[in-house]
């Protein structure tokens, strides 16, 4: 489950925001597609639920906890949350096992291949091939 409540982000310089009181709600094995134009948001709403922008004002939340309010920060690191840029930019000294592995955490050696390929699996088809779980 990833919800998220009344985010908004600005970057100084600018009069719009980046980000204006975005709110939604996505269960676990739902499906969310961020539609909209150059400019609109879309990455800077994803870098803050990945923990690499800092909202001004709002709330997200996971089936863990909180990860952002004006309470609580978890780093991105803790987040357990995986961002693969529209440009691909990938880890250049890893495998594509190993940078699908970051994503996943701590997952024991002897399983990383087997669940990458899982995982790039389900990106391909567009189905679900297995459960990965943390």
């Amino acid at each position: 489950m990833l919800e998220v409540q009344n985010i908004s982000k600005s970057f100084s310089g600018n009069n719009v925001p980046a980000v204006h009181d975005v709110s939604f709600r996505v269960a676990a094995g739902e499906l969310l597609s961020l539609v909209g134009e150059s400019g609109s948001g879309k990455t800077t709403l994803l870098r803050m639920i990945a923990g690499l922008e800092i909202p001004d004002r709002g709330l997200i939340r996971t089936n863990r906890g909180c990860l952002s309010s004006d309470k609580a920060w978890v780093v991105p690191e803790e987040r357990r949350i995986g961002l693969v840029f529209q440009g691909g930019a990938l880890f250049p000294h890893m495998s594509v096992a190993q940078n699908l592995g970051y994503a996943m955490g701590q997952v024991p050696k002897g399983e990383l291949q087997d669940r990458a390929v899982r995982v790039s699996e389900v990106g391909a088809t567009g189905r679900e091939v297995g459960t990965l779980s943390a």
